[in-house]
């Protein structure tokens, strides 16, 4: 019976680990792209070396495992996991100023196709029924870019997300009613 409980414990615990080093992963993964994106701080480099000193300690775990020490090998993996413990938050927020600036650019070229609409609209032939329905959804579209780029600019990127979707389906909308 204890052996059993033992098999299954040490069972339950290699699932575990397995886990842990696929969240790790992922991680890291996340960390290459921030940097690959022009992105470098202290803060991130800090990150990594925690992602590192979990890795090896999931890595002494598994040894422990092995090795038949499934009391030994839990504690590890505990202090493992409370290692692993915030960083993805604190990944997050490390790379909030890369995202913000990401948001800002995106939302330079909806004022740039919004502009080009308007030109677009001055410079055409239209009825004047669908001139007044692409002006009043160019309008309410130049006020959700607004929102958006306050929301950026107070660091509520999915306050700014939700606001520049809505513009950019009323900029497609505006576009749909020119020939």
């Amino acid at each position: 019976e204890d052996e059993k409980l033992e098999v299954l414990k040490a069972a339950g615990l290699e699932a575990a680990i397995s886990r842990a080093e696929k969240f790790i992963e992922r991680l890291r993964n996340l960390l290459k792209k921030a940097e690959e994106a022009g992105y470098s701080s202290g803060r991130l480099a800090e990150i990594e070396d925690q992602l590192n000193k979990a890795a090896e300690t999931l890595e002494e775990a598994r040894r422990l495992l092995d090795e038949g020490k499934t009391d030994e090998a839990a504690r590890k993996f505990k202090e493992a996991r409370r290692l692993l413990a915030g960083l993805p938050g604190e990944l997050h927020a490390a790379t909030k100023p890369l995202r913000a600036r990401k948001a800002g650019k995106f939302l330079d070229r909806a004022a740039e196709r919004m502009e080009k609409v308007k030109k677009r609209l001055e410079d055409l032939p239209v009825p004047k029924h669908v001139r007044e329905k692409v002006y009043r959804s160019l309008d309410v579209a130049f006020a959700k870019l607004e929102k958006a780029r306050e929301h950026v600019r107070h660091g509520a990127l999915s306050e700014a997300a939700e606001e520049a979707e809505d513009l950019a389906s009323r900029l497609s909308k505006a576009q749909q009613w020119l020939p």
